[in-house]
């Protein structure tokens, strides 16, 4: 894997990012249509991604080793996420309110919208939709239980559904499927697994018309976008990449090359759009945290390049 495939997928996912900017600015997607959309991909598509890309997979020992260590480590990088979000916090004095979303989206990126699509199209195998599932199973148990309490000081009860959604039910049917070496008829996969494919173009148009209702210029001056971009895209996943390889080294664990670049890009991913929706349930500060999505999600699309390449040197370097 060479990093111009990772700049060749980024400029392919671009070109439907503009397609979306395009469509929107000509009221083609709307905001009703734009809400339509983004419930269509979580419910409908990316379930049928992850069954069908999970169940086509040759489950081997190297796969359960790495998926199981993923878990852990994901964790592991969560924490460190978590610390670096307040440490910028602090180094910007920010307020409570704003260091409360500032390390949210420090910790939890945007890895169904970008993420997931990006991975697939990366290794297309199913082995990085296994693995973006695993880090996104470990990133929802967090957001919505330690998340949650960070942001609602009444400390609201966690609610299962928030745990339990369409998403985890369909990783859950796809490691059955690969477990038990269920492979689905070739008709199915056809079609279904054609409709869940559509996902990357479907989260591109999504998030070209996210982007189009941000103002760019008018947030090139506020340097606290800049502490959570440099944060969030570069320094924290790049931390993360090094512990983990320190540790893997040092302890001997079998982990996949695959496994390690999909836990650094996944860490890596612009801010995560869910927060934003949590802001605004919580009466936080929206303003703040649509900002902070619409400017990584713009530099992200120069720091995943980055990133790869970065993670994939270090790989080679360390292991």
């Amino acid at each position: 894997m060479y990093v111009q495939v990772i700049v060749g997928q980024i400029f392919i996912l671009s070109v439907v990012i503009v397609v979306g900017i395009l469509a929107t600015r000509f009221k083609i997607i709307t905001d009703d249509l734009r809400k339509g959309l983004s419930r269509l991909i979580i419910n409908v598509t990316l379930p049928l991604l992850l069954v069908t890309k999970l169940a086509n997979l040759k489950l081997t020992s190297s796969l359960m080793y790495s998926s199981l260590g993923l878990f852990v480590f994901t964790f592991l990088a969560l924490a460190i996420l978590y610390i670096t979000g307040r440490l910028s916090s602090k180094a910007n004095g920010l307020s409570h309110e704003h260091t409360v979303i500032h390390t949210l989206h420090t910790m939890f990126g945007n890895i169904i919208f970008i993420g997931f699509p990006l991975l697939d199209a990366l290794f297309p195998n199913g082995e990085g939709i296994l693995y973006a599932s695993i880090f996104q199973l470990a990133s929802n148990s967090v957001l919505w239980t330690f998340g949650i309490l960070m942001i609602d000081k009444r400390g609201e009860k966690v609610k299962v559904k928030h745990l339990l959604n369409i998403n985890t039910i369909a990783f859950i049917v796809g490691v059955l499927l690969l477990s038990f070496s269920v492979k689905i008829p070739q008709f199915v996969d056809s079609s279904l697994g054609g409709l869940g494919r559509t996902t990357i173009y479907l989260s591109m148009l999504y998030i070209g018309s996210v982007l189009y209702t941000g103002n760019f210029k008018r947030l090139l001056f506020k340097r606290r976008l800049y502490a959570i971009a440099i944060n969030k895209l570069i320094l924290s996943p790049v931390i993360i990449l090094i512990i983990t390889l320190i540790i893997i080294k040092l302890i001997g664990i079998n982990i996949s090359d695959t496994a390690i670049i999909v836990l650094t890009l996944q860490s890596g991913m612009p801010c995560m759009a869910i927060v934003v929706m949590l802001c605004a349930e919580y009466k936080l500060d929206v303003e703040m945290a649509t900002e902070n999505l619409f400017f990584t999600t713009v530099l992200s699309v120069f720091t995943l390049p980055l990133l790869y390449a970065v993670s994939e040197y270090m790989v080679g370097v360390i292991l």
